[in-house]
């Protein structure tokens, strides 16, 4: 009479079955894995697609403010040279150079994806250490532009305007300080209405003194660092949109 074997341990079956049971975990985790990757890539592209459409949309703002700061710039110096004369004379000079030494205005870009993306940390998510720079770059030169730009209006405001006000009667270069700026200088070309029309005269005579020339050349010294930093912004702009754009293939 023969032996009937045991059946034992069927190893080999075992073996395939535990293989796929671990080949199926190590799928979903595969597939869990790409699902995340995909849905990063895409919140990245999202927050790129909007950095870009907030810079395109203040490009021109700027650019506009790059002119102005140029042109208060460039008429706070004439005026310099036109005053820098002996203490109590009078000097007539064009009515531009007194207009040119009034405005104070603050550029505002549309930062609003950029800074959401900072508080919420998810400005991470950009995978370009090239363009993740450019853009603290950006915010830093942001920064320092409103400083100079706040200390332009302060010393406009608390100095220059009082000193004036002795020569002049200001209220109709008031009224033209923003028609003669080519609008409102907080939005990109909304044009303010009134004021265009204020009468005036085409030339402005004003008492000179060594406290003028000194209000002057200090609003001329931050004038010229506003307008370096708008320049360095924009420079900084157009390098983000330039990274902005080959990261989105466009």
């Amino acid at each position: 009479m023969s032996e009937r074997r045991s059946p034992g341990i069927q190893w080999r079956r075992l073996l395939v079955e535990s293989l796929a049971v671990v080949l199926s975990i190590l799928l979903a985790f595969a597939i869990d894995a790409w699902w995340d990757g995909y849905k990063e890539r895409q919140r990245e592209r999202d927050l790129l697609a909007g950095l870009l459409d907030d810079f395109d949309a203040s490009r021109p703002g700027l650019e506009a403010r790059v002119g102005l700061a140029r042109r208060m710039a460039d008429g706070t110096r004439l005026l310099i040279e036109l005053v820098d004369r002996r203490e109590g004379t009078e000097v007539t000079v064009p009515d531009s150079l007194v207009l040119a030494v009034l405005g104070g205005p603050t550029y505002e870009p549309d930062t609003n994806t950029l800074d959401a993306a900072v508080g919420s940390g998810e400005v991470d998510l950009i995978s370009s250490k090239e363009l993740r720079a450019e853009l603290a770059r950006w915010r830093r030169t942001l920064t320092d532009t409103g400083e100079d730009e706040r200390e332009v209006r302060r010393i406009t405001n608390e100095q220059l305007v009082p000193i004036l006000a002795r020569s002049l009667s200001l209220r109709t270069y008031m009224d033209r300080v923003l028609p003669w700026s080519g609008g409102d200088p907080y939005g990109a070309g909304r044009l303010i209405g009134g004021g265009g029309d204020a009468p005036h005269a085409e030339r402005a005579t004003l008492r000179t003194s060594t406290e003028l020339v000194g209000a002057l050349a200090i609003r001329r010294f931050y004038v010229e660092f506003a307008a370096a930093d708008l320049e360095d912004l924009l420079a900084s702009l157009d390098r983000s949109v330039s990274l902005l754009e080959g990261e989105l293939g466009r």
